[in-house]
């Protein structure tokens, strides 16, 4: 399983969980912090990846709009509210769980939290 992380999560996330041997990269480290909402799930899914996000209401209603129109989804993951972004152990163990259970990815549209 491939992650793209948002930019929302902290850059400490991605090497963290590369040095687990997760395949994570970030919005930070390709330089796209700034790109619109909407244009994250396509770059993410066109690399086989799915986006790992805090920002669950606009992804759901994204991840609605992707599947109505047919376009690549590589599906989402959202850190819940009650889990604080500076968890990055917590995170990073969430993450490898998922790989665990989705070793090839999670099914197009797959909407759920961390």
């Amino acid at each position: 399983m491939r992650f793209y992380l948002d930019e929302d999560l902290s850059g400490t996330i991605a090497p963290l969980a590369r040095s687990r041997g997760l395949d994570v990269t970030s919005s930070h480290e390709l330089g796209r912090d700034g790109y619109p909402d909407e244009e994250q799930p396509a770059l993410a899914a066109g690399e086989g990846r799915c986006v790992v996000t805090k920002n669950g209401r606009d992804f759901r209603s994204l991840s609605l709009a992707f599947e109505a129109h047919g376009w690549p989804h590589a599906g989402v993951l959202v850190l819940p509210r009650s889990r604080k972004g500076a968890e990055f152990g917590v995170i990073v163990a969430r993450l490898a769980e998922w790989a665990e259970r989705y070793p090839e990815g999670l099914p197009p549209y797959f909407f759920a939290y961390l």
